[in-house]
């Protein structure tokens, strides 16, 4: 008996293909929008299909094909290359390891310079489960001296950065009704 291969290299244009966000990875990909730092994007257009890092992908039955990482390069690839082949490896998918994947993504941003590193743990906190944080951390615990170690930065800035937000101010809201005035 012959094993079916996990993954196949294909080349699509995707303009003409469906490719989505995996509903698993849909939370991360959200967060990674919300934090990623604005940069000037590599434009990959003139290298050859084969040369470019491969994209995995799984199919779907109704949606097309679903991607679960390289946010960034997918962004790319939606603004500048839609209608040029790429490279893409199709795989079955794991939900599991599919959301691990897509918040790794959304790890590398602390990474990155000129990220806002208090709104990206607050998003981190909030959206992530703690198991899958703790994992990819590779801490016990998710205090913000947990997240300056693994981003690498002062936490003295990091509380800096905290206390120089301004809080959200809770509005005094009348009653919609003001019938009473009337009396």
């Amino acid at each position: 008996m012959t094993k079916k291969p996990s993954a196949r290299n294909h080349f699509f244009t995707p303009s003409h293909t469906t490719l989505t966000v995996h509903p698993k990875a849909s939370m991360a990909y959200k967060t990674w929008l919300k934090c990623r730092p604005k940069t000037s994007p590599i434009h990959l257009a003139d290298i050859d299909k084969y040369h470019k890092p491969p994209i995995r992908i799984i199919s779907s039955d109704k949606e097309g094909y679903l991607y679960f990482d390289n946010f960034e390069r997918m962004a790319d690839i939606f603004l500048y290359e839609t209608d040029i082949s790429q490279p893409f490896i199709i795989i079955t998918g794991n939900d599991q390891q599919i959301t691990k994947m897509a918040w790794v993504e959304v790890l590398r941003l602390c990474r990155y310079q000129n990220v806002d590193h208090v709104s990206l743990w607050q998003h981190l906190r909030h959206d992530c489960a703690a198991t899958t944080l703790k994992q990819l951390m590779g801490c016990d615990s998710l205090f913000n001296e947990d997240y300056c170690d693994f981003a690498g930065i002062n936490i003295d800035r990091y509380f800096y950065r905290q206390r120089s937000l301004k809080p959200v101010k809770k509005t005094f809201d009348l009653a919609q009704n003001t019938d009473w005035t009337n009396v």
